[in-house]
């Protein structure tokens, strides 16, 4: 956490440089090094030269070479080591010119070197983070200069099979030859892009490159892909981001292609996909231009595009009346449960006269064919059902959003330029959480950085409150400390039955996967390995229980998958009566996720099944010591899974010594007014 000031450069000869802003004159054993924690990887490089009078340190960089296997793009952090004074110190270096009143973008420097890694050259850039510290990017080189090179939209449509794609060159002085189509892969293996050459047509006073992908030869895949315009500089094809305005994304939403349903590309199914999915062009944050692929649905529709279209004229004519109620939704993931903290938090509210503290009008949001929709029907005059005419008009007009979700859960995921979405991020949001923070890194999905953050983040404990402000970047005034709705109703009914619950966690980099490739992955082998091993059989057939496997929501649709013929384990299919497993449970096995809390809040015994814990740490992250800081035994093998069970089954399921001291520090509240509480919290909130 110790930081210098200074400055880096790159001079024309690629020699990076470091000047620290401080008297270094006695610092000994000086070494500078890359750091991630995500990756949990230090490399020690090179020093070329170290002038202690002048603060200056020259690096080269060739070493890194042995520690790239592959192209996929990644941080670090530049750092340095030293001794002064008899004491070792490892510090990150930053400029004092950046400060929290006054934040930049991120300002990268020339490239200091590349390599040629599995026939793609890979180039390392230092940058100034958006904070000011040093930082040194690894990404293919022909990104490198898609954030410098500025490309305007024009247009995007299909016709039959084609995407046909225009944007304005006028300014621009580079040799553009076409567009190149890039899947966002993450595993280097799974890189694929098409290359399309473009004409230069003249349009008036102005400059448009045109060009056309054939989209049946193209081998298009699920989730996201990038367009970029493509130029040649000395014989070597750069990438140049393509950016849209603001009148611009209006113009596209509200355009007739759109509103008519004639903006995206189907792919009727085959082999990989079982259901037609379709391939349409969305606007980034940073507003440029890219594709989604998805399972198609009837909110791609015309239909629906109209039916929106009616919902916001029904708005503007009752705008002054439905501005008065003062409307605030709650839901859960994709307005299909009523079970977590959402539900909780709603139920509290209609209990204990919410409204009137609020001065507000507050509704349930849920899909009426969901068997959830059974625990939220009696509050009939407070439930919106999911997609009628009168949740589409209430969500225009609503001032705040509350859920265990993101915001989009409120509406359609992976929206397709839709007309309602884009008021979503004018609302205010409360973020209830799903669980604790801690196993799992989210500073992707939940950072302060993100244009659609939360205004409040509630946390479960003091110690989660730092992790949310140090790493999602939130100040004090921003995140509650209220503990989880749901505890509040968190009752131990273990006594009744003899249950052991399974609930591992999902793989970031297995979401949207088909059937096919989910069979192949480590995640599926292991566990269906365990589910079948005979050792497993016995021990629940001598001790009497029922073991209860029950995926990650993000994975229910692959629980159909996984079999077995030992009657006393039960794969859950559906979602609904989960907190039930949870409360029944003599034990969880799990790996990365936070229902361990939910245990532990009821003082019950859990056991971490991690075997892929190296490739986790590696594409996912943790806040914690996942070898030291776990509150509960760690195993990476079935077989000293099953020691560990037989030892707590031995205990009559007793939460161990040392994990009761852990259970104290995980929780600033157990006196279940964790929904008082978060109430209190909104009340602070103007909206």
């Amino acid at each position: 956490s110790r930081v210098l000031f200074g400055e880096h450069s790159v001079d024309s000869k690629k020699n990076y440089k470091i000047t620290v802003f401080a008297d270094i004159s006695g610092v000994r054993n000086l070494s500078v090094f890359l750091h991630s924690t995500a990756r949990k990887e230090k490399i020690v490089l090179d020093l070329k030269e170290f002038n202690p009078g002048t603060g200056e340190i020259i690096v080269d960089f060739s070493a890194m070479r042995g520690n790239l296997e592959d192209f996929t793009t990644r941080t670090y952090s530049i750092c340095l080591a030293f001794s002064y004074k008899g004491q070792m110190y490892a510090v990150k270096v930053k400029s004092p010119y950046y400060t929290d009143k006054t934040p930049h973008k991120k300002e990268f420097l020339h490239n200091v070197a590349s390599f040629n890694i599995k026939e793609s050259v890979v180039v390392a850039e230092p940058f100034y983070s958006s904070k000011g510290l040093f930082n040194l990017k690894i990404r293919e080189r022909v990104t490198s200069r898609k954030e410098k090179v500025t490309v305007g939209y024009k247009n995007i449509y299909f016709k039959d099979k084609y995407l046909y794609i225009v944007s304005d060159v006028t300014n621009n002085q580079e040799n553009f030859t076409g567009y190149a189509l890039s899947y966002r892969y993450s595993l280097s293996e799974d890189r694929r892009i098409y290359f399309a050459k473009a004409d230069l047509v003249a349009s008036g006073n102005d400059t448009h490159l045109k060009a056309r992908f054939d989209l049946s030869r193209i081998e298009l895949q699920k989730v996201y892909w990038d367009i970029y315009a493509v130029y040649v500089e000395e014989d070597v094809p750069y990438f140049a981001n393509i950016y849209v305005t603001h009148r611009q994304l209006e113009d596209y939403i509200l355009g007739p292609r759109n509103i008519l349903g004639k903006n995206y590309y189907i792919i009727p199914p085959n082999i990989k996909n079982e259901s037609p999915e379709v391939f349409f062009p969305y606007f980034t944050e940073e507003n440029t231009v890219a594709f989604m692929m998805r399972k198609f649905s009837g909110y791609d529709t015309s239909k629906f595009k109209i039916r929106e279209l009616m919902a916001m004229a029904l708005y503007k004519a009752g705008k002054l009346i439905l501005k008065r109620k003062k409307i605030v939704l709650i839901y859960e993931k994709r307005c299909r449960s009523a079970h977590d903290n959402g539900y909780h938090l709603f139920k509290y509210c209609m209990g204990h006269k919410v409204e009137k503290r609020l001065n507000a009008k507050i509704y349930y949001v849920i899909d009426k064919k969901s068997p959830e929709y059974n625990n939220v029907k009696e509050y009939k005059d407070h439930i919106l059902g999911f997609m009628s005419m009168k949740h589409l008009v209430y969500l225009i007009a609503s001032r705040l959003l509350i859920s265990s979700e993101g915001r989009n859960d409120c509406y359609i995921l992976r929206s397709n330029n839709s007309v309602i979405a884009r008021f979503l991020r004018e609302k205010k949001f409360v973020f209830l959480q799903r669980g604790v923070i801690g196993l799992k890194k989210v500073d992707k999905q939940y950072s302060k950085k993100r244009g659609d953050h939360p205004d409040l983040f509630i946390a479960s404990s003091r110690s989660e409150k730092k992790i949310i402000m140090n790493n999602l970047g939130f100040k004090d005034n921003e995140v509650g400390v209220t503990g989880l709705a749901r505890w509040d109703d968190l009752r131990d009914k273990s006594h009744k039955y003899n249950e052991i619950l399974i609930a591992p966690t999902f793989r970031d980099w297995l979401t949207d996967k088909d059937n096919e490739s989910f069979k192949k992955s480590e995640f599926y082998k292991k566990y269906s390995q365990l589910l079948n091993d005979e050792k497993l059989h016995a021990i629940l057939e001598e001790n009497d229980l029922t073991l209860n496997f029950s995926l990650h929501p993000v994975f229910r649709e692959y629980a159909k998958l996984f079999n077995t013929d030992c009657k006393r384990i039960n794969i859950v299919k559906g979602g609904d009566g989960f907190n039930e497993y949870i409360m029944r449970a003599k034990l969880l096995i799990t790996d990365y996720s936070s229902l361990c809390y939910d245990m532990l809040y009821m003082h019950k015994p859990v056991l971490f099944y991690q075997f892929d814990c190296e490739k986790y740490i590696e594409e996912t992250g943790s806040y914690i010591d996942l070898e030291r800081n776990l509150a509960g035994d760690r195993s990476l093998t079935v077989n000293d899974l099953l020691t560990d069970m037989k030892k707590s089954i031995k205990s009559d399921f007793r939460l161990p010594y040392e994990y009761k001291l852990k259970r104290e520090m995980s929780f600033t509240y157990f006196d279940r007014n964790n929904s008082s509480r978060i109430v209190q919290e909104i009340r602070k909130l103007k909206f």
